[in-house]
């Protein structure tokens, strides 16, 4: 649970800016909120702060937000975006991602177990 209080929030098109008491600016996909990507930018625009700036509250489409809801969402985005800068994957996995679809064509062509 993130002990963050949030001072204010926008919105455009695309993209929920959060900026925090602390000054912390954490920007996250409207896609990830699907209520409020569907809004319309006058729905998103009114917004009031709940329990003490640990919510945002959108009154135009009852929509409620937690601090945890955002930051889980920045943090699913950010390692999504680690994922793309990984290293290319081991000889090792590649064979592990294999076996199933090897399984599979052998059972496909209903190859007859060998016989020793």
């Amino acid at each position: 649970m993130h002990t963050r209080t949030i001072a204010g929030v926008t919105t455009n098109a695309t993209t929920l800016t959060v900026t925090f008491s602390d000054g912390a600016v954490v920007r996250v996909p409207l896609s990830c909120f699907p209520r409020l990507a569907q809004a319309t930018p006058r729905q998103r625009a009114r917004t009031r702060l709940i329990a003490g700036g640990i919510g945002v509250h959108w009154p135009l489409i009852d929509e409620d937000i937690s601090v945890d809801n955002i930051m889980r969402a920045h943090s699913r985005l950010t390692h999504h975006q680690d994922a793309h800068t990984s290293p290319p994957v081991s000889a090792q996995t590649l064979l592990i991602l294999r076996e199933p679809r090897t399984h599979y064509l052998a059972k496909k062509h209903k190859q007859a177990p060998r016989k020793s």
